[in-house]
């Protein structure tokens, strides 16, 4: 199986009401997912406090990635399934990652 680099940052967009939030930005081989996904990534506390949700575990976990652009993650959503060989994004099954930065 072929292996995609994984990168993430953190952003500081405008949700709908021009409030500066703060976002984790995925990026699978240089291409932003968060945005093409819901919207917006997630807040980094939401993600990484108080641990990071984003290391793999023993058993499959479904993660919370990307939230609507307006900030909620209630009115639109995207979800990972995060295991030891990789990620399972919507339409996207059986590739695994390479993380870098």
């Amino acid at each position: 199986m072929p292996l995609d680099t994984l990168r993430l940052d953190v952003a500081v967009p405008l949700d709908s009401t021009d409030r500066p939030t703060h976002a984790v930005r995925v990026f699978v081989d240089e291409v932003e997912r968060t945005e093409r996904g819901a919207g917006m990534g997630m807040d980094p506390y939401d993600v990484f406090v108080p641990v990071n949700r984003l290391v793999a575990a023993a058993e499959p976990r479904t993660v919370p990635i990307a939230r609507c652009s307006c900030g909620s993650y209630g009115c639109g959503r995207t979800d990972v399934t995060i295991t030891r060989v990789g990620w399972r994004w919507p339409g996207r099954t059986g590739r695994r990652w390479r993380g870098t930065g």
